[in-house]
């Protein structure tokens, strides 16, 4: 799986910790750091594409990077989820924008 991760201008002006910094919103919006997922999880790259293809029309989302789902594991065996009991993933940075 593959999802796009950057930031959202909305998200980003409404984050109480933000608040209190001294630099501007668009600042915080325009640095690299603490990105979030923004789209939903894809299984083709080629839709991350398109997605990112769509939000450089608006000016409310700014994509970072493309990452890749990958298991999490422990000794070599997967990690499994307490409450579901399945394995656990996460998402690895594939490629920058």
């Amino acid at each position: 799986m593959y999802a796009v991760f950057g930031k959202s201008l909305l998200k980003e002006e409404q984050r109480k910790d933000k608040a209190a910094s001294k630099s501007s919103p668009s600042d915080r919006y325009y640095s690299n750091n603490n990105a979030y997922q923004i789209s939903p999880n894809y299984y083709d790259i080629a839709r991350c594409y398109e997605f990112i293809d769509l939000a450089k029309k608006t000016h409310d989302v700014r994509c970072i990077y493309i990452a890749q789902a990958e298991k999490v594991t422990i000794g070599g065996r997967p990690k499994l989820s307490k409450k579901t009991g399945k394995p656990l993933f996460r998402f690895v940075r594939l490629t920058g924008i």
